[in-house]
């Protein structure tokens, strides 16, 4: 038995379709069964199904199944012959075993190819139906470039060969395509016959609007979802395509979508993938479909579960309900307790009215306002589980409230050329934080004191800002390893209890009094005391 699983559209049908016509009079019975996750979802469609593998093998088209007996009379009429069967798109095991029983009654020779879209359903046959035989894989890939290109071309131009200018076009359309030979198939056909001005035109249109043909036979993937599934999927082909999977887990899993079940399933699937570097991606015209699937849920935009378009966007956000936007949070009256992160890096938003109602923000783990020149302080912010906060180049900012000197969770702070920046909060109490950066914060005189507990800050950056004296506290930062006060010009000497970091590894620091206590830290840590 070989299952042949791989990305909808890619050719599993196709190749199944191949070996049948090769090999199959070298058996004493053949049947080619398909549509089987369509007929499988019925008695009907079951009995149609062992009625018709009767009718292939034994070559008598009056074989009838009653509802109870088709899987007996499949087993006692074919279990000594040789036969080649093939099941076409399966979704299902259990289906399989209403159909053929436990599969264990094929005789010596046989053979079963099996097309899936979802690694899984293979999976369990091997453990639950197949067990006596031993079950194959074979994963269908995209084609290559060269491939595609000639898959392409072979329909678009029927025992001819193009011209240049065809020739340049159909390379924009198999790049189009990444592979996928159903697409460059059907985009194919359709653009046979046709003047280069309507080519250039499909094109456009193919970027923007997904061809019917492709998007249904796509969507049936998504079609067999589950609800929260679905939403993951959606969620992930609207906007966090290329983004790290554990980051994306945080943002699902607040919105109670279950995403470390989800999302395997979807790889399985194969509607996503990860990389090796744990982001999230999927074959574009995947993306697409999905897309699609939004954007015909509810064709007002206004109402859409999505907004994945910039223009779409823009044209919602500068309404009649937002006249504002983006000149300050759009949304005063409404924060979502939901919400896991905000990330509005070079808007023009200003803090007082986001955070004015000091909600409690369970959910929120990260905020990312770099570059944010309208920010002028940090109010207070209820957020006990954030774990980042980038605040890189708010060059306006001047004071941050001491509540977020007592974030537990956090582990990246950036404050970095915060150039106005003068008051933070007057302790650090930030349990799990591992990089704290303030370099050009010029304005900054003096930093906190650091609680006994920061025992995880490994990173202090410094280097150019304003500050007079580093804090005896420091000594409480037992696994700093690198401090950074290049270019700190106001700053003359630093606390003996310094010499107690013993895991600092790297002090930088361009003033002579500095750098000999910096020299004989090293010196004293590589020896060990």
């Amino acid at each position: 038995m070989v299952g042949i699983h791989g990305l909808p559209g890619v050719g599993k049908t196709t190749i199944a379709k191949a070996v049948y016509n090769r090999i199959a009079k070298h058996f004493d019975g053949s049947s080619f069964l398909e549509n089987v996750r369509e007929n499988l979802g019925t008695d009907a469609g079951i009995i149609t199904l062992q009625e018709q593998l009767l009718n292939d093998i034994l070559g008598n088209g009056n074989w009838k199944v009653g509802r109870f007996r088709g899987i007996s009379l499949i087993e006692k009429r074919l279990c000594c012959k040789k036969v080649f069967l093939i099941l076409d798109d399966v979704n299902d095991s259990t289906r399989i075993e209403n159909l053929l029983g436990k599969c264990n009654w094929f005789a010596p020779g046989s053979r079963v190819i099996i097309t899936l879209r979802d690694r899984h359903v293979l999976v369990a046959l091997k453990e639950k139906v197949c067990t006596t035989y031993k079950v194959k894989e074979f994963k269908v890939k995209e084609l290559n470039k060269h491939q595609a290109f000639q898959l392409f071309t072979k329909h678009a131009f029927p025992g001819n060969k193009p011209d240049e200018d065809y020739s340049k076009l159909a390379t924009k359309f198999t790049n189009f395509a990444k592979g996928l030979p159903l697409a460059l198939e059907i985009i194919a056909r359709d653009l046979c016959g046709k003047t280069k001005d309507e080519w250039e035109s499909a094109l456009d249109m193919y970027n923007k609007i997904p061809n019917k043909g492709i998007q249904n036979i796509l969507q049936v993937s998504y079609d067999g979802l589950q609800g929260t599934e679905k939403d993951i999927f959606l969620d992930i082909a609207c906007f966090f395509k290329g983004w790290d999977k554990d980051y994306v887990v945080k943002i699902l899993d607040a919105c109670e979508l279950y995403p470390c079940s989800g999302i395997p399933r979807l790889i399985n699937k194969y509607l996503i993938t990860v990389d090796r570097c744990g982001r999230l991606s999927m074959h574009d015209l995947i993306q697409q479909m999905g897309r699609e699937v939004v954007r015909q849920q509810e064709p007002d935009i206004r109402k859409r579960s999505r907004l994945y378009c910039y223009k779409d966007s823009l044209k919602v956000l500068t309404g009649n309900k937002w006249p504002h936007y983006p000149f300050h949070w759009p949304w005063p009256e409404y924060f979502p307790e939901q919400l896991v992160a905000i990330e509005m890096p070079h808007s023009r938003i200003r803090l007082p009215k986001l955070i004015k109602q000091e909600c409690w923000l369970e959910n929120l783990k990260g905020v990312d306002l770099f570059d944010c020149k309208f920010i002028t302080n940090l109010p207070k912010l209820w957020a006990p589980n954030l774990e980042n906060l980038d605040l890189t180049f708010c060059e306006n900012l001047v004071e941050i409230d001491e509540c977020f000197g007592s974030l537990e969770k956090l582990k990246r702070w950036r404050l970095r050329h915060c150039t106005k920046l003068q008051f933070l909060p007057s302790q650090l109490r930030l349990k799990s934080l591992v990089v704290f950066d303030l370099i050009g914060c010029s304005r900054l005189k003096k930093l906190p004191n650091f609680h006994q507990e920061m025992e995880c800050l490994k990173t202090l950056y410094l280097s150019g800002s304003g500050i007079r004296e580093v804090p005896s506290s420091i000594e409480h930062l037992t696994k700093l390893e690198a401090l950074s006060l290049y270019e700190c010009k106001n700053l003359q000497d630093l606390p003996d209890s310094i010499y107690k970091l013993q895991q600092l590894r790297d002090l930088t620091t361009t003033t002579a009094k500095l750098r000999t206590t910096a020299i004989l830290l090293i010196a004293l840590s590589d020896m060990g005391l």
